[in-house]
Order: C-alpha cells, then structure tokens, then sequence
C-alpha cells in the first residue's frame, strides 16, 4: 500500500532502525539523536531534542499496516518551545512509515524554561 497518497512519509534505513529498536521495550522513552532523524526533520529551524516510545501493544489498523509508536520533535522558536508529535508503523513490507499530528494538540507550546512536557505531548497519540 502507497501511504504517501495519504500523507505519510517513508522513513530512512537510519530513522527506521531508531524507530523500531524502543518496540523491544515498548512504553518507555528514549532520547534519538537529532542525527537519527529523517532528512526532512533535520532542517527544523531551532530544532533541539527527539524522543521515541513504542506501543505495549501494536495496534493493527488496516490488514497490512500496524501502529508500531510514536516520535517528538523539539524545537525552539522566538522564545517559545514548540513540541510536534509523530505516529509511525509498518506496512506489510517492514517498511516504516511516520506521519505528524495535526496541530492544535495540547503541549504543542511550551515554556523553554520548564521544559517540554513529554507525558503531555505523548499523551495525543
């Protein structure tokens, strides 16, 4: 199946490897290196931080793709932190493929200051 017809993005061998590897201790957090990410998130202005987490359970949403968890991107902004949310899965394929929420989701803004709320932004997926 062709996700890229609804809007999401295949992930590179790099991405992907990141990706998969916190299913092996899903509904935990890991820190990803920003090196790890897709090439189309590396060029984020102001971009800071990445976190992962894997679903306890992967959730089958067609016959073929599974929700496997999710991503977080951070960044700063003109004084203001800005968190973005990511769902990934897999296709019959093993290929891996992300997509991000659409915005507004609570915790999107934040205080730089007080840091990002991870729990709350985790919390839209």
């Amino acid at each position: 199946m062709n996700l890229e017809a609804y809007g999401w993005h295949k992930a590179d061998y790099t991405m992907a490897v990141q990706l998969t590897a916190c299913t092996h201790y899903p509904g935990k957090v890991f820190p990803c290196s920003i090196t790890a990410l897709d090439s189309s998130l590396t060029g984020i202005p102001g971009l800071k931080g990445a976190w992962i987490s894997g679903y306890a359970q992967p959730t089958l949403l067609t016959p073929t793709i599974s929700g496997m968890g999710g991503f977080i991107v951070e960044r700063e902004d003109k004084g203001s932190g800005k968190g973005y949310v990511s769902e990934y899965v897999m296709d019959e394929s093993a290929q891996v493929w992300w997509k991000a929420l659409a915005k507004p989701y609570p915790g999107h803004h934040f205080d730089p200051t007080s840091g990002i709320k991870l729990d709350t932004l985790f919390g839209n997926l």
